[in-house]
């Protein structure tokens, strides 16, 4: 084995080090880049803070946007607002998406992957059989066990958490 080998092989164990302390570094990287999307975020305590005029309010533009869609297209209606696109109504919420459908309207607040941060409408447009139709506001996080929260509903004085789904 010629001498260059030798030296080749004793330097390998330097680069496993390497190469975990990059790992390391990386997943810490990016645990600050991407946002925080649990329900105790920044953005959740926002929507939490929101009083009972302004989600009840939310509400009412959630429904008037439901109703703009025409008689004819609500069947298959499915509407998305990307970030650059949300409807003014919701400005003041940093949203990422506004989805519009019957049964249950969102506005994203936080997206992580497959975990989310989601402000979800009932009661906007045409009842589904699924479920609950009555209006109401739920904060809504998680991904495999998903947690929610009723912010507003007409008749309910303060949130009301909830079990996952």
């Amino acid at each position: 084995m010629s001498t260059s080998r030798k030296e080749s092989r004793r330097k390998r164990p330097g680069c496993l080090v390497i190469s975990i302390l990059g790992g390391i570094a990386g997943f810490a990287f990016l645990m600050l880049v991407f946002p925080n999307c649990d329900a105790n975020s920044k953005q959740g305590r926002m929507a939490r803070s929101l009083s009972r005029d302004q989600l009840a309010g939310l509400h009412r533009a959630m429904t008037k946007l439901w109703d703009k869609i025409p008689k004819e297209e609500r069947e298959s209606a499915h509407i998305r607002f990307g970030s650059d696109q949300i409807p003014e109504e919701f400005g003041g919420l940093d949203a990422h998406l506004v989805r519009i459908r019957d049964g249950n309207s969102i506005i994203r607040l936080q997206g992580c992957m497959d975990h989310y941060l989601d402000l979800v409408f009932y009661g906007v447009g045409e009842p589904t059989s699924r479920g609950d139709h009555s209006p109401r506001i739920v904060l809504m996080s998680g991904e495999h066990e998903i947690q929610t929260e009723t912010l507003w509903r007409p008749d309910q004085e303060a949130p009301v958490p909830e079990s996952g789904k």
